[in-house]
């Protein structure tokens, strides 16, 4: 997210030597508004090609800052960018990851151990011991509903009825 914020000022940075290079270059230099702006243009990316050249001391020290603070700020911002592309990137490898591991916990283990908790949950409300009868061909929304559910509630198992050969079974 600071990333974001980052990228957003070095942009409005970038536009405001633009913008204020381009009316310096046409004070300083008597450039016209298309003369200005290429030569801004050329001088922040620090390509210099020669065919427009300062000629006053103001348009120099103009040249010189707008080298100094435009390189830095388009650095800047393809720094910024390239970290929020590799943001991203890591952002949806650390949720494909997590997937798989819901996906390994709910088809393995998870399914078996949660039914077997509800079964042995005496208080359980019905309506809801059903809805733990997960099977194959559940979509995510079925388990956004579950966990909805989850949050809410309080199993309240006694552990002297719980035969621990089953869980045994499904350890294995």
């Amino acid at each position: 997210m600071q990333s974001q914020y980052q990228l957003k000022f070095y942009l409005i940075m970038i536009f405001v030597l633009i913008f204020a290079g381009t009316f310096l270059f046409q004070h300083f230099e008597n450039l016209s508004f298309p003369d200005a702006f290429y030569f801004c243009l050329v001088t922040i990316a620090t390509v210099g090609y020669g065919d427009i050249t300062p000629a006053t001391m103001p348009g120099k020290a103009t040249a010189l800052i707008l080298i100094v603070m435009g390189a830095g700020t388009f650095l800047g911002v393809m720094a910024n960018a390239t970290q929020i592309v590799f943001d991203k990137r890591g952002k949806q490898i650390r949720l494909e990851k997590l997937n798989i591991l819901m996906g390994f916990f709910f088809s393995e283990t998870g399914t078996d151990l949660l039914k077997m908790l509800t079964i042995y949950d005496s208080g359980l409300n019905p309506s809801v011991r059903k809805s733990f009868n997960i099977s194959s061909n559940w979509e995510d929304s079925d388990f956004t509903s579950l966990k909805k559910q989850l949050a809410d509630l309080n199993l309240n198992i006694d552990a002297s009825t719980i035969r621990f050969v089953e869980i045994k079974k499904i350890s294995q």
